[in-house]
């Protein structure tokens, strides 16, 4: 991607490369009017247009138009003077001013203002001369110091009311002015003055301005074109009309043109080149036109709504680029900009919109009051069209936007997908401006997705396999929900082989992992197995069945296979609950896993290897279910008491294990345990052997002591076919 340029707030000024919104057309022809018609009395024209709608543009495309008309024809040239009042300072200097620029104007090569300090008389019989030195004159007579406008106490600040007085009053000044009349009407020359940004000067110097137009400004020859927001003007300078009476636009405007404005396909475009960067970032699904509608198609109506909010894209999409659902940002930004008092809803209530907090379980009443004192809070025209945007950015709540049950809600995995703000990570990833310490990479998920190397794939997971999200969930989980989800999409391709090979080479690391204790959270293992089950998912019926076998009989991944072949397992009622997904799987595939990893664990414990051996509770269920009860309990039997590492890890295999508060292991005996292999009497007493030897080490005493404690009630039961 490419630096990002920053739009500013300049006008547009080449009609023939630089008409986006179809201004030319409308600037052209009132450059037609001005060089097409004579105008002995002065003449002014009003461009009226909302703040930021696009009226210096229109002003720059007429100045362009005059430039060509004058470079083509200099026998009809029309002379251009650029009034800018706001950047005069003080009432009476903006009418000295206009003198000062109208005698540079007639004559810059010979500037008759500076000598005219000096002495003010008609220093030649030049005609040109003459009427430079008519304009010089009228400065000069208003301000004799010739500092002429822009320097702050210059000459004595006079009302405009007083300024007028004094013209009138004044027989220089008048003989100044008439002769200047003159001999602009016998000058022939024609001028167009414009006068931008009137809307920006403060009430005494508007009405500074338009008097100055209506009175001593008009002048042969000359047709002023004011741009102004009529809106604006209007509070200023008829304010105190009484009814009846004649507005400003009667008194001084005599044509007023009314800018269109732009069309919203006009703007849309303009915004699209603007953010191109992201069209691959902005799903082209059914929501994007809800949003589009709701939305964007509310918030832009000027040229510089669409500046502020391409600006704003800019600043932003660098710091989450490829790691956040593009739709979401360009909402979001809207958000920002257009419906404040949504935005800081969404900012100030993470705990309502991800079920945390007072809205962890239940809370309906103070669900509905928190809403109705948001809608309460919009704005009445753009209630209805706020709420669906929160809806369609947080699905998972929508019911409560929507007051009811919601028709084809987007689903929870698209949602997540999307990397948006309905996902925790992300939402967290928008507020910090960089990406969440929670949040999986997007090139991370696709880059382990689309693997065809095993070694790869295992080296791009093996960083998370450490350390924990803010919320206490083991990394690796949140690596493992955001693969599981992407897979689900269905334009996400078919993994290849490499991706199982990679994941299996880390399956016994991860099975091996304790459940952080955090209520409502998946341990890692189950993540584990939810992704490993979802690939085979993926595959499908055939595929499925050639890939996995081709994959174990490489794998030397024994607690890999046996969580594989215990999944397929339970989908075939072979083993109890959870059942899984996996009953397409066919019998013989069933049976070929079976005896690859049968094998396998023969080598294992003849190699002594199995003993330490992760996930060794699946593997033992297999073990049983391919050779019979026999063979793993004279295994365990042989090996529970040959150390405290031995009798930990066998002993682990029938235990539930899980992080305390201070991140120590505490561990659970399960309810029920196969009672076939497991000798509880055999493993109690053993247990009480090893802890008054005192050869325990570190969680080997928990272990122990749990089976010490909790065996006499498993003894007690009998036993049942499994452990579970």
């Amino acid at each position: 991607m490419g630096d990002f340029v920053l739009g500013d707030d300049q006008p547009k000024e080449n009609p023939w490369r630089d008409d986006k919104l179809g201004y030319a057309q409308l600037a052209h022809r009132i450059f037609n009017v001005i060089t097409q018609n004579r105008a002995p009395n002065g003449y002014v024209l009003g461009l009226h247009g909302q703040w930021g709608s696009g009226k210096s543009t229109i002003l720059n495309f007429i100045k362009a138009y005059l430039a060509k008309h004058n470079e083509e024809t200099p026998e009809q040239r029309v002379e251009l003077i650029e009034f800018q009042p706001w950047m005069v300072s003080g009432r009476q200097d903006l009418i000295v001013a206009f003198f000062k620029l109208l005698s540079e104007t007639l004559g810059p090569e010979r500037n008759r203002l500076q000598r005219g300090v000096r002495k003010l008389k008609f220093l030649t019989s030049d005609a040109a001369d003459k009427l430079v030195d008519a304009a010089a004159t009228v400065a000069l007579t208003i301000d004799p110091t010739g500092t002429v406008g822009g320097v702050a106490g210059s000459v004595a600040k006079k009302s405009i009311g007083s300024f007028v007085d004094h013209f009138i009053k004044e027989k220089s000044l008048q003989q100044a002015y008439e002769d200047l009349r003159k001999r602009l009407r016998e000058s022939g020359r024609r001028f167009v003055v414009t006068i931008d940004d009137i809307d920006r000067l403060d009430d005494d110097e508007v009405h500074s301005i338009m008097q100055m137009v209506k009175t001593i400004g008009r002048l042969p020859n000359v047709i002023y074109l004011l741009a102004y927001d009529r809106s604006i003007i209007s509070k200023i300078l008829d304010g105190q009309v009484g009814e009846g009476e004649p507005r400003f636009a009667e008194k001084i405007i005599q044509q007023e043109i009314h800018l269109p404005p732009p069309g919203l396909s006009a703007l849309l475009k303009m915004l699209d080149s603007e953010i191109s960067f992201l069209d691959g970032a902005i799903p082209q699904n059914s929501r994007w036109p809800s949003l589009l509608t709701s939305g964007l198609h509310r918030w832009i109506k000027r040229p510089r709504d669409v500046l502020l909010l391409s600006n704003a894209i800019k600043w932003a999409w660098p710091a989450l680029e490829g790691n956040f659902d593009g739709a979401d940002l360009l909402t979001m930004e809207g958000m920002r900009l257009f419906d404040p008092v949504a935005y800081a809803w969404i900012q100030a209530n993470r705990n309502f919109l991800f079920n945390e907090g007072e809205f962890f379980i239940g809370n309906d009443e103070g669900r509905k009051a928190n809403l109705a004192a948001l809608k309460m809070a919009l704005p009445e025209g753009s209630r209805g069209p706020t709420i669906k945007l929160l809806s369609l950015l947080f699905p998972d709540q929508s019911k409560w936007f929507e007051g009811g049950v919601v028709l084809y809600p987007e689903s929870h995995v698209s949602a997540q997908n999307r990397r948006g703000m309905a996902s925790k990570a992300h939402y967290d990833s928008y507020f910090a401006l960089q990406l969440s310490g929670d949040a999986i990479p997007s090139a991370i998920v696709s880059q382990i997705l689309s693997g065809t190397d095993a070694d790869t794939v295992a080296n791009v997971i093996r960083p998370y396999l450490s350390g924990q999200s803010s919320e206490g969930t083991e990394r690796i989980s949140v690596l493992f929900r955001d693969l599981r989800y992407r897979l689900d999409e269905k334009s996400t391709p078919s993994p290849n082989v490499a991706v199982l090979e990679g994941l299996w080479s880390v399956g016994e690391a991860v099975l091996s992992m304790p459940w952080s204790g955090i209520f409502a959270t998946i341990p890692a293992g189950f993540e584990y197995t939810l992704l490993v089950n979802g690939i085979i998912l993926k595959w499908g019926e055939g595929v499925a069945d050639e890939n996995l076998l081709k994959v174990a009989r490489c794998s030397r991944s024994i607690g890999s296979i046996a969580d594989l072949y215990v999944s397929i397992g339970r989908a075939k009622k072979v083993f109890g609950a959870p059942p899984s997904d996996l009953n397409f799987i066919k019998d013989q595939t069933f049976e070929e896993l079976g005896g690859v990893l049968l094998t396998q664990i023969r080598v294992a414990r003849d190699d002594d290897s199995l003993l330490y051996k992760e996930n060794l509770g699946d593997i033992l269920r297999a073990w049983t279910h391919c050779a019979g009860p026999g063979e793993p309990k004279s295994w365990i039997l042989d090996n529970l008491g040959r150390d405290g590492r031995s009798f930990a890890n066998i002993a682990r295999s029938i235990m539930g294990e899980k992080l305390n508060s201070t991140n120590e292991r505490s561990y659970n005996l399960y309810e029920e345990v196969d009672q076939d292999i497991f000798d509880m009497k055999f493993m109690i007493e053993t247990a009480n052997q090893l802890i008054e030897s005192g050869s325990l080490a570190g969680n080997e005493v928990a272990i122990a002591h749990e089976i010490v404690r909790s065996g006499p009630r498993v003894l007690s039961r009998g036993g049942v076919a499994e452990a579970g």
